[in-house]
């Protein structure tokens, strides 16, 4: 489960996130068709974090500034009406964040990592995956 300490009042910091996803992100091709993805999964008790995670990546400004710290805006859980059936769904065990739309992988998802700096192997993940989606 997530420590919910990093949250406050619906407020996602993107150097946070961006080391949740080296631990429990995954940027990879699907086996069949090569169709690239994005994806997080958690236990089911982290619900609110993984809406959080969701608002945030997909409500990203097409054009990321250089600067991440400009994306410090709280989110509103309120608004966030449902689950977002495209990208997020629960399973009995798990929620899982799933990306696989060409343009938003490009246009937030890249945009976003391109702009931050990893610190451990999944940043090489990153950079594989990147070159392939820009194919």
């Amino acid at each position: 489960m997530v420590n919910n300490d990093h949250l406050n009042d619906g407020y996602v910091n993107p150097y946070w996130l961006v080391g949740f996803c080296e631990g429990d992100s995954s940027f990879f091709f699907t086996e069949s068709k090569l169709l690239p993805r994005f994806a997080i999964a958690q236990n089911n008790k982290s619900i609110k974090i993984m809406k959080l995670i969701s608002h945030f990546f997909l409500n990203l400004p097409l054009n990321i500034p250089n600067n991440i710290q400009i994306l410090n805006e709280k989110l509103n859980l309120n608004n966030f009406k449902s689950l977002n059936k495209d990208y997020l769904y629960q399973n009995k065990n798990k929620i899982v964040l799933d990306i696989s739309r060409i343009d938003v992988l490009f246009n937030q998802i890249l945009h976003f990592f391109e702009r931050c700096k990893f610190f451990s192997r999944k940043g090489l993940d990153f950079q594989i995956w990147s070159i392939l989606l820009k194919l």
